[in-house]
Order: structure tokens, then sequence, then C-alpha cells
């Protein structure tokens, strides 16, 4: 079974609620919402960084995780080396592969980080208070 990108949940869900008039069931129509503050960027974009993600070695499964959490940093990479090493994958240079990361993540989180604060409803002032 393939993962599904945010861009294909959505898509798949906006055909059930056009062929029924509506989401049937209150959890589609809030999977639907949540998934929103994710479309960041679009679906050959995401599919690019994934596909970037890839040639590193990473699986799809977590090449999509990282590609919609866009870490930038050693620290917010640490779950996604954990996920990879409980996957059985050998990191044989993590400092290389977490510079490989960042240059595909970091770029973009650097032109989408208005659209993504707005997506999920997140000021950057409060942010600083915190």
């Amino acid at each position: 079974m393939t993962p599904l990108t945010y861009h294909e949940l959505v898509e798949v869900l906006e055909q059930l609620s056009k062929a029924e008039g509506t989401f049937r069931r209150s959890t589609q129509r809030r999977v639907y919402e949540y998934a929103q503050k994710f479309l960041f960027a679009t679906k050959e974009e995401i599919n690019e960084i994934i596909s970037r993600l890839e040639e590193l070695g990473i699986p799809r499964k977590i090449a999509i995780q990282i590609a919609y959490i866009l870490p930038s940093t050693k620290e917010e990479l640490r779950p996604f080396l954990s996920l990879l090493r409980q996957s059985g994958i050998k990191i044989e240079n993590e400092e290389e592969l977490i510079e490989k990361i960042v240059s595909i993540t970091l770029p973009v989180w650097k032109e989408k980080y208005g659209t993504i604060m707005s997506l999920r409803n997140i000021s950057p002032s409060e942010l600083k208070k915190k």
C-alpha cells in the first residue's frame, strides 16, 4: 500500500464529498480540514521534495512526513532519523544526511513561511512570546 500525500488525501475526500453531495461523516470533514493546513505548496512542489528525499534513500512514508513538516535543524530532524533507524536503514554519515535534507527543506520553509503560518493559524509574534 502506497502512503498518500496530503494532496492526494484531499483529492480523495473531495471526490467522495462530490459523489455524496457532502461529507458523509464528520470525521471525513475534520480530516479534510486538518489536511488543508498542510497544503502550503503545490502538489508538484511536494512531489519534487519527496523525490529528492527518496534519492537520498529515505523511504516514501518518511519522505512524505519530512516534505510536509519541513524540518530545518538537526533537532527537528531527530525524530525522522529515529524513524529511519527503526525502519532498518543504516545511516552512514548522519551529519551529511542532515545537511542534504536541510538543503532540500530549508529553502522551501523560507519561501513558504508566511503561507505555512497562515494555514496553521500561527502568529509569528505569538511564537516570539514562547
